[in-house]
């Protein structure tokens, strides 16, 4: 029993230090590569207010306060499994992670009250297993949720955003399907 608890912890706690070298191994973008994304938006043709407005300046500033943080999801699965779902806004998992945590200290509260030790194991394993996908899952989650932010904020391709409003032009006439009805 001792040896099984031994190698749980050691999977929970070789998760969450994998999950958090990978968060501070993540390159940030640097300011040398900012500056010349910026120049580059500047000499577009695009009219000023346009560029003033949604430029890539204001639009990492638009990142930098929307975007969540891959450890506070960490520390929040390490207080409670499910919370860093929830951060990560994954509500279904999180839901899941807590409901599975509640059935796993109840097999525990029952195992050790009773002195049943398979639902003792039952519910320690069931707790380790929750921690462990609630923290990925959670990991993933930010990872997912940033990435998407980026993608809708135009920040890692900079100069489809300026025109993203612009209208596309009418197909050649001969593409065209003209349908009349008669009665």
């Amino acid at each position: 029993m001792f040896r099984l608890l031994t190698i749980l912890s050691a999977l929970v706690i070789g998760t969450f230090a994998f999950c958090a070298t990978a968060v501070a191994s993540e390159p940030e973008p640097s300011s040398e590569e900012t500056s010349l994304e910026e120049t580059a938006i500047d000499d577009l043709s695009a009219p000023q207010e346009l560029v003033d407005d949604f430029g890539l300046a204001h639009r990492q500033r638009i990142y930098e306060a929307s975007r969540l943080e891959k450890r506070h999801a960490l520390m929040y699965t390490a207080l409670f499994p499910g919370i860093g779902n929830f951060y990560a806004e994954q509500y279904a998992l999180g839901t899941v992670a807590m409901m599975a945590m509640v059935f796993s200290g109840m097999f525990l509260g029952y195992g050790i009250v009773n002195d049943h030790s398979d639902l003792r194991t039952l519910g320690i394993t069931t707790a380790v297993l929750t921690y462990t996908t609630s923290g990925t899952a959670a990991y993933l989650g930010v990872r997912s949720h940033n990435a998407n932010l980026r993608r809708s904020l135009h920040i890692d391709n900079p100069h489809s955003a300026l025109f993203s409003h612009a209208t596309v032009e009418s197909p050649e006439p001969y593409l065209l399907l003209e349908v009349q009805w008669q009665f």
